[in-house]
């Protein structure tokens, strides 16, 4: 007999961590409903689209006119990185209530020490060049993003500075922070700053890569167009849970801008877009022969979840674990004319607009984080690949300390938009000929339509083609279907639910050889 070999992992159990939910009882129903309330520095508003998902499932709002220490006791709490750092320094107890005492009670959508994923560009760029730093490599060798340099360190500087002489015909962006992050100023012409020999000697005057307040980033030169527009892609990426670490990823949406000839800043899509879904982004794409009919599924969206998967490891290990707590992150990339895919920035406070099927995605996503964090045991058994609606698992923390696997961006990166993809998508396109057949499907309904409609006018005597022979046609078709819909009422009783008899063929089952359907008691009826 033989042994059936070893599991590969043993399934590693998920301990439920908010297991006393706050909740309000209706004295006469005795019906318990889950509160949820608004907790944002300056009075700010929560998102919309958040508020009306919870107001849905017949959720008690918490309104922000009543005392702060009454609505941290809520189940859910709509919140921020900003407002809870804000809290922590100015209201300790209020936050120890929300944060230590209220932990397994309350769930909290926002993570703190996650600044690598919604800090300034400034911060995401220091934690990912010092997480490829830990493992050998630069970051701007892994070709994630265009080329960044810190230019008020000096090793960075001169290596801007040769970066620049080699590529003096492209643009730079150079940005300033203040110690908080907070930008203070933008240069999208810095050419003749940077022309002049004294750069590094005039800005290099950092101590040490932590003191630094400066990036430079090189702009793509050649974007990708869509419809003649510049557009960049956003996807989503959900950090359902701490303890242990599950993230899920999501496909989002195209936005476009009118105006402007050039890509200047990773923030120019973020006021005045029009937002396009991938569906109708993949259609264009191959009607008009740039790629084949499966690119979004195939090129783009491996990218989007390779680079969103670095993202999260580079953040990672700043991130404060804590039982109830998530945060969803919005990413966003530009693709080159080369179908090369390059990270833009990433948010943690995404706007919602209503443009796109954004109430799927937060029904979706607070079903996942309160099924994970209460119910997990759907969770236990995921893997890469997995999905909870239209959320995919890309990162398991379960599958990592099973497997005893480091994730290593240099090897992940080894060879990241090395090659240029025109020529594979153009021939991808021809292999799958997406347009021509669209086209020429097209042409075989219109000429069979055209040979029908000429048959029926030349028998019936009647000039074609012209308006006369059109509604000939057409009066033909109505009267057709009109006897065709009445012989299926004659004949079928929506309320006769009887079942047949072995062998059986009840009325409306008959068809006749000309099409049409056999009346009760016809011919086809007798010899049944």
């Amino acid at each position: 007999v033989t042994k059936r070999p070893p599991r590969e992992c043993a399934v590693k159990r998920i301990a439920p961590q908010v297991t006393t939910p706050f909740f309000t009882v209706n004295k006469k129903t005795k019906w318990r409903r889950r509160i949820f309330t608004c907790l944002r520095v300056q009075k700010q508003e929560c998102a919309p689209a958040l508020l009306s998902d919870l107001r849905a499932r017949r959720w008690k709002v918490k309104a922000t006119t009543r005392p702060l220490g009454d609505r941290v006791l809520s189940t859910f709490v709509l919140t921020d990185s900003l407002t809870l750092g804000k809290l922590r320094v100015s209201k300790p107890d209020i936050f120890n209530e929300l944060y230590v005492r209220n932990e397994g009670s309350t769930y909290l959508n926002a993570l703190l020490g996650a600044d690598g994923l919604d800090g300034s560009l400034l911060e995401q760029f220091d934690a990912r060049a010092s997480f490829a730093k830990q493992f050998g490599c630069s970051y701007n060798a892994l070709k994630i993003q265009p080329l960044q340099f810190r230019y008020d360190v000096a090793g960075e500087c001169g290596k801007m500075e040769r970066a620049f002489g080699k590529r003096s015909a492209e643009s730079w962006l150079l940005s300033s922070f203040d110690e908080e992050g907070v930008p203070t100023g933008t240069d999208t012409k810095p050419t003749n700053l940077l022309s002049k020999g004294s750069f590094c000697a005039d800005n290099a005057v950092a101590t040490s890569v932590a003191d630094s307040r400066q990036l430079a980033s090189l702009i793509i030169r050649t974007p990708l167009r869509f419809q003649s527009k510049l557009f960049d892609v956003r996807g989503f990426v959900l950090i359902g849970s701490t303890m242990p670490y599950m993230v899920f990823f999501r496909q989002g949406y195209v936005r476009t801008v009118s105006s402007g000839n050039a890509y200047s800043s990773p923030f120019m899509f973020d006021q005045g877009s029009t937002d396009v879904n991938l569906e109708d982004f993949q259609e264009h794409m191959a009607k008009e022969k740039i790629t084949g009919s499966h690119y979004v599924d195939t090129f783009l969206k491996s990218s989007m979840k390779q680079v969103a998967l670095f993202v999260f490891h580079a953040a990672r290990r700043n991130i404060h674990r804590r039982r109830g707590s998530f945060q969803l992150f919005a990413v966003d990339y530009i693709v080159d004319k080369s179908f090369r895919v390059y990270l833009e920035k990433t948010t943690g406070m995404p706007k919602f607009d209503g443009a796109w099927d954004e109430a799927n995605m937060i029904a979706d996503m607070h079903d996942l984080v309160q099924e994970l964090n209460e119910v997990p045991v759907a969770f236990e058994g995921m893997v890469k690949g997995d999905k909870y609606g239209g959320w995919e698992l890309i990162f398991s923390e379960l599958s990592e300390t099973c497997h005893k696997i480091l994730y290593n961006p240099c090897h992940a990166f080894i060879d990241y938009n090395d090659k240029d993809l025109t020529k594979q998508n153009k021939k991808v396109g021809r292999v799958q000929a997406t347009a021509k057949r669209l086209e020429n499907e097209q042409k075989r309904i219109v000429k069979k339509t055209e040979e029908r409609k000429k048959q029926i006018c030349r028998e019936n005597k009647v000039p074609y083609p012209g308006t006369k022979c059109n509604k000939l046609v057409e009066t033909i078709d109505q009267e057709e279907f009109n006897k065709l819909f009445k012989e299926h009422e004659q004949s079928f009783n929506p309320n006769d639910f009887r079942l047949p008899k072995p062998g059986e063929v009840f009325p409306h089952e008959i068809v006749t050889s000309s099409g049409g359907i056999q009346p009760p008691g016809g011919e086809a009826a007798d010899k049944r």
